[in-house]
């Protein structure tokens, strides 16, 4: 299998090793695969902090000097590693990603595959009272969202198709391939420049921009790594004014996920929610690869199918048989109009029997009953019409008409 990964993430960071490695155990705890981290002159070197990360083959560190380096850094990444991931997201060191609606990151992005990149809305969270640093998780300590429409909020932070992208706008965006390509945000609507409609239905990125006063005022003194205009522009009133603003209590993390991060970062173990199934990755022909992820949907377990389907096909396998186990999985995690679209894709490659009768067996993992029925007697008449009645697909059509009373077959009396 080849070292390709689906997803991976990018950061420029400048003394940051008080945090760090939250931020890496967190990430990697909701999907992301790898990380690629600058370090712009930290005093004690990113490759000390994550070392362990380093040495396990999940973080690459890259130095870098000089002031304003965060469009040069992102830019590279992608001239330089685009064939390291599949998608890129491009954060700071106090941005996390929240899932709202997917088990797994790569489930997400998954969801807009078919977009250049995926913009997703700051969130942004407050001190939570805090003046002195106080040790522990970030997403354990700082719980309280800033409330209201909060102006920052409409800022977003972007995922991008590294085939896609050639090179940073921004911070926030990213010049593409062809004029008029763009990120969409998770309504599917184009977002053209940094800033956005608000919307966090379906993910967001937390924004621990003020942290406690005493990492406010070491984030004042870092400076900036953006644009040398921006420099100077954080002010203590700014933190005064975050800590008088009215607030809403969001906390991230469940105890059970909490401890799941304190012990990665206590014990520098890696920490995923979702593994890849072995057996799936290892499948050497389409019945092993059709039993095991058979195995994963009867265990329900149709999550880790489908990652590990978007990671053998990132390794080259893009076979009808792993694009149409992948459509199952999909529509058994409701993931609608992206297994929909597996199958419109294999009928316009494959117009066959076996096409068709994916999009019938989707469409009633969906539950749309009547239009699986309409698929269903489609696929009954063209066995018959073309003398392949002998096909396993007529048979299993047969059975599963018999099961579920669709009407495929008319009643007997």
């Amino acid at each position: 299998m080849s070292g390709r990964n689906y997803l991976g993430l990018c950061a420029i960071v400048k003394d940051e090793h008080l945090f760090l490695e939250e931020f890496v155990a967190y990430h990697q705890a909701i999907g992301f695969e790898t990380f690629i981290i600058y370090d712009n002159e930290s005093a004690i070197p990113v490759a000390h902090t994550l070392r362990a990360q380093v040495e396990r083959g999940l973080v690459r560190v890259v130095p870098v000097r000089g002031k304003n380096m965060q469009m040069p850094c992102y830019t590279h990444c992608l001239e330089t590693f685009r064939n390291k991931a599949e998608f890129l997201a491009f954060l700071d060191a106090d941005e996390f990603v929240v899932l709202k609606k997917h088990a797994d990151a790569r489930l997400c992005v998954f969801d807009y595959e078919k977009h250049p990149g995926l913009a997703m809305h700051w969130v942004t969270y407050g001190s939570s009272g805090r003046l002195g640093r106080p040790g522990g998780l970030v997403l354990d300590t700082y719980t309280q969202a800033l409330a209201g429409n909060v102006q920052n909020n409409q800022h977003v932070k972007s995922i991008v198709k590294t085939a896609l992208a050639v090179a940073a706008r921004d911070p926030h965006q990213f010049v593409f391939r062809e004029p008029g390509m763009c990120c969409v945000d998770e309504r599917g609507m184009p977002v053209t420049s940094a800033l956005s409609p608000f919307c966090a239905d379906v993910v967001q990125v937390n924004h621990y921009s003020f942290k406690s006063q005493e990492d406010y005022e070491a984030k004042m003194n870092r400076g900036r790594a953006d644009v040398a205009a921006l420099c100077g522009t954080r002010t203590l009133g700014q933190f005064y004014a975050q800590a008088a603003a009215p607030v809403v209590s969001a906390p991230v993390l469940s105890r059970r996920m909490a401890a799941r991060i304190k012990r990665a970062v206590d014990t520098e173990a890696p920490s995923r929610e979702i593994e890849t199934d072995a057996a799936c990755l290892a499948a050497a022909d389409e019945a092993a690869l059709a039993c095991a992820v058979g195995r994963l949907m009867a265990e329900n377990k149709a999550a880790v199918a489908a990652v590990s389907l978007l990671s053998r096909r990132c390794a080259g396998d893009g076979a009808w048989t792993t694009a149409g186990l992948l459509a199952l999985a999909c529509a058994r995690l409701g993931m609608r109009e992206r297994a929909v679209d597996l199958c419109r894709e294999l009928l316009v490659a494959e117009p066959s029997v076996r096409s068709h009768f994916l999009h019938f067996r989707v469409l009633l993992e969906l539950g749309e009953r009547a239009a699986a029925a309409s698929v269903g007697r489609y696929v009954k008449y063209a066995c018959e019409l073309f003398g392949t009645a002998a096909a396993p697909q007529y048979a299993k059509l047969r059975e599963i008409d018999a099961r579920e009373g669709l009407g495929v077959w008319p009643r007997e009396p």
